[in-house]
């Protein structure tokens, strides 16, 4: 029989009971983390999955591999979300006009003026956006892509397109989609004001060939290593400005809490990997699992932060769209 060790006799202090605090005590204990709180929770859940799983003999050398692994990207996440703490600066001057807001990145404060109609994308922006619109065409529908798509301008897109795509929005509609039509000062504002909120991050177009996602999955993502929200091309049969909302969400997690967004983070790509694995599916595939799942960054950032985030952008935007309108009845 198993020797059962017999506990030390309490001492006299313990035999007392709980030491009450007093009042000084209490007025110096340090307030609990609510968010540290509940990171706490969600890695002792998964330390429990993660012990069941690794007493199988054959998991045991990859479960140290991948231990190795999450400790290094954890200590390298960690030292860069110290080092971008520095981050970009978003400023605001009062004009006769109104607010004028300014980043210090050019790209950035051009991408966020166009979002909300105060600017007009550029002809090399519209070029780009068209073709990389065709790429994903093409390796959906199964067909090459042309050799000098590299040269293609709006024209060329319209032309390859005609009578080949019906049913595609982005297609059918592309000049609506590329033109802003008016500047929607209230969504304008919205925007810059979310930029500062989420840290000011840069702002770029991305490529499928570029991004970590496959070529049918390129979406909008966040980069947190290097505090940038890229936006795809492939998205523009939703409204670029959303995808930026959506991506701001990332942003103010890792500006909020970057200690703990990075330790999620790692846990995070633990479990999707494991559920690729486990189900032969690809990454994207296997990710979605996480926005359902309480104390992930996805569930977090899309089902806690995007809601609040999005009332009130869209509010300036149904303001601003029901501005526009009355002022074109009322000039007819």
């Amino acid at each position: 029989m198993e020797h059962i060790p017999t506990p030390p006799p309490k001492g006299p202090l313990e035999e007392l009971g709980p030491k009450e605090t007093t009042e000084v005590e209490a007025q110096n204990e340090e307030p609990i983390n609510p968010e540290l709180e509940r990171l706490e929770e969600s890695l002792e859940a998964d330390i429990s999955e993660i012990k069941e799983d690794v007493q199988k003999p054959e998991n045991k050398m990859r479960f140290l591999k991948t231990l190795g692994k999450s400790g290094l990207a954890i200590t390298t996440g960690l030292f860069i979300n110290y080092v971008y703490q520095f981050r970009d600066k978003v400023s605001e001057k009062i004009t006769p006009e109104g607010v004028e807001y300014a980043h210090e990145d050019a790209e950035t404060e051009h991408i966020l003026n166009v979002l909300s109609g105060k600017e007009q994308y550029t002809e090399s922006e519209k070029d780009f956006i068209v073709k990389n619109i065709t790429k994903q065409w093409c390796r959906v529908y199964h067909q090459p892509i042309p050799d000098d798509i590299e040269n293609w301008t709006l024209e060329k897109f319209k032309e390859f397109h005609k009578g080949n795509s019906a049913g595609d929005r982005r297609i059918e509609n592309i000049d609506d989609i590329l033109t802003t039509p008016f500047h929607m000062k209230r969504l304008h504002a919205s925007l810059w004001d979310l930029a500062k909120r989420s840290g000011s991050p840069k702002i770029r177009w991305s490529t499928a060939e570029e991004s970590w996602l496959s070529d049918e999955y390129h979406r909008a993502h966040y980069n947190p290593l290097t505090n940038t929200i890229l936006l795809a091309p492939e998205d523009i049969d939703r409204d670029f400005f959303e995808m930026f909302v959506k991506e701001s969400t990332h942003a103010i997690q890792f500006k909020d809490n970057p200690i703990s967004s990075s330790v999620v983070a790692v846990m995070d790509f633990v479990k999707t990997a494991t559920v690729s694995y486990n189900t032969q599916t690809s990454l994207e595939e296997a990710q979605l699992h996480l926005y359902d799942r309480q104390g992930t960054l996805e569930y977090d950032a899309h089902k806690i932060i995007e809601p609040k985030l999005r009332s009130k952008v869209y509010l300036s935007f149904s303001k601003d769209l029901d501005e526009h309108n009355d002022l074109n009845k009322n000039s007819q």
